[in-house]
């Protein structure tokens, strides 16, 4: 009994073995062929259309344009305002930046005050036009007043002295005031050029200082 069923237990075992093998191999391959079926993607679908696609690249480095425009003061100042950015479209004639214009209003309201002080040295009240008559100087006139009665004084002393009427110390003296007067016609002309110069010259820095205005 023990050898008769020993072998009947090795027979049985025996007839086991394929069937289990053959178990494994059959869910292999069906786990093989699970893997490389192929997977369901969802897609969307819209219809062609031409569109432009733009490119960026990054990198470090400096951007120059086609053209550029260097830009320069004439007057050095404190900047109160400025009106556009680097890379702004600015139009010819543009104000592009304010400077503080206390210095230049100054400027402007000193000039003027000189341009009045030699006005008032003119005896006028309105900057001389390009053919002013100096001639018509206060001082001028006044010193061809004195010249005109120096030249009736000396006149009259010298018609006195041909007569022997006179003492010959006034006739010195109405000469001396002739050339005295004389002089001072001519130092009351050159001031008046000076004057009339300084003037015109102070026209000039106020327009100057307009400008710079």
């Amino acid at each position: 009994m023990n050898a008769r069923g020993g072998a009947i237990a090795l027979g049985l075992g025996a007839l086991m073995l394929p069937t289990l093998a053959g178990c494994g191999h059959r869910g292999a391959e069906a786990t093989a062929a699970a893997s490389t079926a192929p997977k369901i993607v969802m897609v969307d679908v819209a219809p062609v259309e031409r569109r432009a696609v733009d490119r960026t690249v990054d990198v470090v480095g400096e951007l120059k344009g086609w053209d550029d425009v260097t830009i320069g003061a004439k007057r050095e100042g404190r900047v109160v305002k400025i009106r556009y950015d680097m890379g702004d479209r600015v139009a010819p004639g543009a104000l592009l930046v304010e400077l503080e214009t206390t210095d230049a209003q100054l400027a402007v309201e000193q000039a003027e005050r000189h341009l009045q002080v030699d006005l008032a040295k003119l005896g006028l009240t309105e900057p001389p036009k390009a053919n002013f008559d100096i001639g018509t100087i206060p001082s001028v006139v006044q010193a061809k007043v004195a010249l005109d009665r120096a030249k009736q004084n000396l006149a009259r002393e010298r018609s006195l002295q041909q007569r022997n009427a006179g003492a010959y110390q006034d006739f010195q003296n109405a000469e001396n005031d002739e050339r005295s007067s004389e002089a001072a016609l001519g130092t009351a002309i050159l001031n008046a050029r000076s004057a009339l110069a300084s003037a015109q010259s102070t026209k000039v820095a106020i327009d100057i200082a307009m400008h710079d205005l």
